[in-house]
C-alpha cells in the first residue's frame, strides 16, 4: 500500500511541476532599457534621415554614431531571454539589404544625396519598424 501511495504521491508531483513549467512566459520580460532604446533610436533615426538631402559626407560623424547605437541596442535585445520576435525587428532595421533604415544609409552613400518624397516613405517605414518594437516591450510581463 505505502508503494501505491509514493507513485500516486510522484504523479502529483511530476503534475504540479510541469503546470509550473507551462507557467513560464515565453517572451521576454519588459525591459526598460530596451524600450528607451527603442524610443531614443527612433528620434535619432528620424533627424538623421531628414538630413538625407544634404551630401552624406557632411553627416558622416553622426551616420556613424547613430549605426553603432543601433549595434548596440540590437546586441542588448539580443541578451534578453525569449525576445525573439524584437530581435527580428531590429536585425530587419539593420540589414543594408532589408529596406529599412541599413538599407537606406546604403542608398544615401551610393547616390550622396536622397529626394524628399523618398526620404519621408523611408521614414514612415522605419517609424512603423521602431513603433513594432516599442509596442512589443510594452506589451511584455512588467
Amino acid at each position: 500500500m505505502n508503494s501505491l501511495h509514493n507513485i500516486k504521491y510522484s504523479y502529483w508531483i511530476l503534475f504540479f511541476a510541469i503546470g509550473l513549467l507551462s507557467c513560464t512566459p515565453r517572451i521576454a520580460y519588459y525591459n526598460d532599457t530596451a524600450y528607451t532604446n527603442a524610443i531614443s533610436l527612433k528620434v535619432e533615426t528620424v533627424s538623421l534621415m531628414n538630413k538625407a538631402n544634404t551630401p552624406y559626407q557632411k553627416n558622416q560623424d553622426e551616420i556613424d554614431a547613430v549605426k553603432m547605437k543601433m549595434l548596440k541596442a540590437t546586441e542588448y535585445a539580443r541578451w534578453i531571454p525569449n525576445n525573439n520576435e524584437t530581435i527580428e525587428q531590429w536585425n530587419m532595421l539593420n540589414d543594408t539589404a532589408g529596406g529599412l533604415f541599413g538599407n537606406f544609409i546604403t542608398f544615401w552613400k551610393q547616390k550622396d544625396t536622397l529626394g524628399h518624397v523618398y526620404i519621408q516613405n523611408a521614414i514612415k517605414q522605419n517609424e512603423k519598424a521602431f513603433d513594432k518594437i516599442i509596442l512589443l516591450e510594452s506589451k511584455k510581463i512588467h
